[in-house]
């Protein structure tokens, strides 16, 4: 092994950049059947909602969504567009997520709800 330093117990550690993943989303049944991916695609989703609600990034109602497009999300998992929009689809199923078209050459905008809170959205 090499290339990376050990963290000590007295040591400062300072992430750089990181993001909160519900552990519940692990460890609950309910959740059980969701991939992997999509749930560290959901935990991504709830970190850019959160940041947009901080920032007053809202929609017509009100509310704060994530953009993140479909190419990027291929990127960034390494995967095909095809496999990004089955997790989305995945997580839209799992009443976890809802996407809303805005335009052709633009993303989605996506609300991402409560994973401890369930409520039927229409």
């Amino acid at each position: 092994m090499g290339g990376y330093n050990y963290i000590y117990p007295d040591g400062e550690y300072k992430p750089k950049q990181f993001i909160m993943f519900p552990s519940e989303l692990l460890k609950s049944e309910e959740f059980r059947q969701l991939t992997i991916t999509s749930r560290i695609l959901y935990a991504i989703l709830l970190d850019l909602t959160l940041f947009a609600a901080k920032n007053n990034i809202t929609d017509d109602e009100g509310l704060p969504y994530a953009t993140y497009k479909q190419k990027a999300i291929a990127a960034d998992f390494n995967c095909s567009e095809y496999n990004a929009r089955k997790y989305l689809a995945e997580l839209e199923r799992f009443g976890l997520i809802q996407r809303f078209k805005v335009g052709l050459t633009k993303p989605d905008r996506i609300r991402v709800f409560d994973y401890a809170n369930r409520y039927t959205h229409e």
